[in-house]
C-alpha cells in the first residue's frame, strides 16, 4: 500500500520540533501526491536513517513523474544527513514516466537539496532513472559530502532518445565526492556522466564509476572560477571517456589535481554513433572562451581499447 502520508508525517514531525531522527524499520512504498511533485520533504537537521541498510522507500509502480524522492525546493535546509538506507526508484515499474531532460517536475531525481551542510552516506539507490539522482546545487551550498554510496543507474521511460545524466550533479563550495559505486545496470550508451561538479575547493577521490560514457566532468560555475579540486585514486570501466575540464565561460579552471587514477576505456560497448574516445582532456569548443591554469595531470593509467573505424576524424585523436 501506499505509505507516502505516512512516511511525510514523520519527516513533518521532525521539521515542527526543530529537527531530529526518523528511522526506517521497513521498505515503504511511495509515490507523488500529483504529477511533477516532491514525493518527501525534509527540513533542518534532520537525520535519516535505517535499521537495515535494504529498509527505506520503493518508488510504486506507475507513480509517473516527479521532481524527487526526497527534496527540499522552497527553502535552503541545512544540517540534513541520509545515512545507511535504500531508495528504490523502480524504473522498471514506473512505465508512465516521461523523464525530461531541463524539466524539473520530470527529472526523477533521488535527492535534491540546495543548502548548506548536506551529507549523503552509504546509501543505496537502485534501478535510478533520472536527470540527476543526487543534486545538490544551489548559491549556498556548502560543506556537501557524498561518501559510500552505490547507485545503479536503468535509464527509464522517456520521450527523449537519449536525455543528459549524472548521477552525482554537485554544484557547492568545499564539497567532497568519495568512495562511491555508480555502476549502468541498463544498456550502455544510456548513462551520460558519473560525476558532474561545479565549485571550488573539492575532492573527488576512490569511485568506482562503470558504464558511463565519461567517469568524470568538472566545469566552472557560471560567472564563477573553479579551483582547488583534487581528482585522485578513482577507477573507471567501461566507459568511453575517462575524465574531462570544462571551462564553459569567461571563467577559469585552475588549481586542479588529476592523479592516480584508473582508466579503463571500451569503445566497443558503446553505440557507433559515439565516437570520441578520450583519457584525460581539457575541453575545447566554440563555446569554451575561460582559462585553464594551473593543471597537474600525473601518475594516471589509461587503457585504450584499438577500434577500427572507416574514418577517423579531428575529435577522434
Amino acid at each position: 500500500t501506499d505509505d507516502t502520508t505516512e512516511v511525510q508525517s514523520a519527516f513533518t514531525w521532525a521539521r515542527l520540533n526543530g529537527g531530529g531522527t526518523v528511522q526506517f524499520d521497513g521498505l515503504f512504498l511511495v509515490e507523488p501526491a500529483t504529477d511533477g511533485a516532491v514525493m518527501i520533504t525534509v527540513g533542518t537537521n534532520t537525520q535519516a536513517t535505517a535499521t537495515s541498510p535494504d529498509y527505506g522507500v520503493k518508488v510504486a509502480d506507475d507513480a509517473g513523474n516527479y521532481q524527487a524522492v526526497f527534496a527540499e525546493y522552497n527553502t535552503a535546509v541545512e544540517n540534513v544527513a541520509f545515512l545507511g538506507f535504500t531508495i528504490d526508484q523502480n524504473a522498471s515499474g514506473n512505465t508512465t514516466c516521461n523523464v525530461t531532460p531541463n524539466v524539473l517536475a520530470r527529472a526523477l531525481t533521488a535527492l535534491y537539496f540546495t543548502g548548506p551542510t548536506i551529507s549523503v552516506r552509504n546509501m543505496t539507490i537502485l534501478e535510478t532513472p533520472g536527470v540527476n539522482t543526487f543534486s545538490l546545487n544551489g548559491v549556498s551550498a556548502t560543506d556537501i559530502v557524498v561518501d559510500g554510496n552505490t547507485i545503479r543507474f536503468v535509464e527509464g521511460t522517456s520521450t527523449t532518445s537519449l536525455y543528459d545524466n549524472s548521477a552525482i550533479y554537485i554544484n557547492a563550495t568545499n564539497w567532497q565526492v568519495t568512495n562511491n559505486k555508480i555502476i549502468n545496470d541498463g544498456t550502455i550508451g544510456d548513462a551520460i556522466t558519473g560525476i558532474e561538479t561545479h565549485g571550488s575547493y573539492g575532492q573527488i577521490t576512490g569511485n568506482q564509476v562503470s558504464g558511463y560514457f565519461t567517469m568524470g566532468l568538472v566545469v566552472t560555475n557560471g560567472t564563477t572560477a573553479t579551483s582547488h579540486v583534487t581528482v585522485t585514486d578513482n577507477v573507471a570501466d567501461l566507459c568511453r571517456n575517462g575524465f574531462t575540464l570544462w571551462s564553459e565561460t569567461s571563467s577559469s579552471i585552475s588549481a586542479i589535481v588529476v592523479s592516480n587514477n584508473v582508466l579503463n576505456l571500451t569503445a566497443s560497448v558503446f553505440p557507433s554513433s559515439v565516437s570520441l574516445q578520450n583519457g584525460i582532456g581539457l575541453l575545447f569548443d566554440s563555446g569554451t572562451t575561460g582559462a585553464y591554469e594551473n593543471i597537474e595531470i600525473s601518475s594516471n593509467v589509461i587503457t585504450f581499447e584499438a577500434i577500427n573505424e572507416d574514418t577517423i576524424g579531428e575529435s577522434s585523436g
